[in-house]
């Protein structure tokens, strides 16, 4: 891998440390080079969660779909530094780079959930991204298919600083077993107008804060479900979401406030009929506790802080 051009310090992504316990039962062998390069990966609905093990103190780097040795190559880009984990998005423009991130080029950054360690001489980061982002600067990652990779090894965590290992193959990634809810109580903490929640104490960084309308807070919903291990659904011509979990399931459509619990009509909001799924600036957001509470979970607002906190099972 060439040199970085240094716009990536502008806008790279920092994220206080995660300590990560991987396990194998969670994740997927997708391709290994010896023991100095490992990429596993898990779906989750229409999300999969990588995870690059490089035997490095310096940085880790994946490259998806290049045409030519680099060029084309959707890029994620990852190291850490005295507990601090930096990752992020880009692109590779030329034969050898530079590889500017997917914001400088009119894209967006697509990776989240990034968590990282340094251990035993390895790096390892781990980040989560749709399978199709809709960005012209990410591969569509298909099931079942062929998707061709590149991986680089630096000695430091400087990304002008030239690699001193690479490779390339070819992956197949495939959806696992459903997942199943946890059996242990899940607290998912969310505020309004921030981007920061907490599952179990744990911080994850969201892409798209909680926002009141309509007197309701509504989300993105697979930042419920997720944690609960239920899965999500969208069909595009009905413009209905559908959320499973167990044996419930919850159908809600765009613009309606009548939603389906299991089957049956249900009113998502009997005092206020004007609470309604919602698009907004491309994204389906959902009223929370409907959901929430449908699925088994019991909500609590504090007005003061403007916190939901979100339990389950109650």
């Amino acid at each position: 891998m060439k040199r970085l051009i240094v716009l990536f310090l502008i806008s790279i992504i920092f994220l206080p440390i995660f300590k990560i316990s991987f396990s194998n039962d969670d994740y997927t062998l997708a391709f290994q080079s010896g023991d100095r390069f490992k990429l596993y990966y898990k779906i989750v609905n229409e999300d999969v969660y990588f995870r690059m093990e490089g035997k490095t103190l310096g940085y880790v780097s994946i490259g998806f779909e290049p045409s030519q040795a680099m060029k084309d190559a959707d890029m994620v880009i990852g190291y850490v530094v005295k507990g601090n984990v930096y990752a992020f998005d880009a692109y590779s423009t030329g034969l050898y780079g530079p590889h500017p991130e997917d914001t400088t080029l009119g894209g967006k950054t697509d990776i989240y959930d990034i968590k990282g360690e340094e251990k035993d001489g390895f790096t390892i980061i781990e980040f989560r991204r749709p399978l199709d982002t809709k960005d012209k600067y990410d591969a569509v990652l298909k099931i079942d298919k062929e998707i061709k990779i590149i991986w680089a090894l630096a000695n430091d965590d400087n990304f002008n600083a030239r690699h001193y290992d690479r490779g390339s193959g070819v992956i197949v990634l495939k959806r696992q077993s459903v997942i199943t809810p946890p059996v242990q109580k899940v607290v998912l903490k969310l505020k309004i107008g921030d981007r920061t929640m907490y599952v179990n104490d744990s911080q994850r960084v969201i892409d798209v804060s909680p926002v009141i309308i309509e007197g309701r807070t509504l989300l993105p919903i697979r930042w419920i479900a997720e944690p609960l291990g239920a899965e999500v659904g969208w069909d595009g011509n009905e413009r209905k979401v559908t959320v499973n979990l167990s044996n419930t399931k919850v159908e809600l459509w765009i613009g309606k406030n009548i939603a389906k619990l299991n089957g049956k009509d249900a009113p998502i909001d009997p005092n206020n009929p004007k609470v309604v799924p919602v698009i907004k600036d491309g994204r389906t957001l959902l009223p929370v506790r409907f959901v929430a509470e449908s699925l088994g979970c019991s909500v609590e607002w504090d007005p003061k802080k403007q916190i939901v906190t979100i339990t389950y099972p109650k």
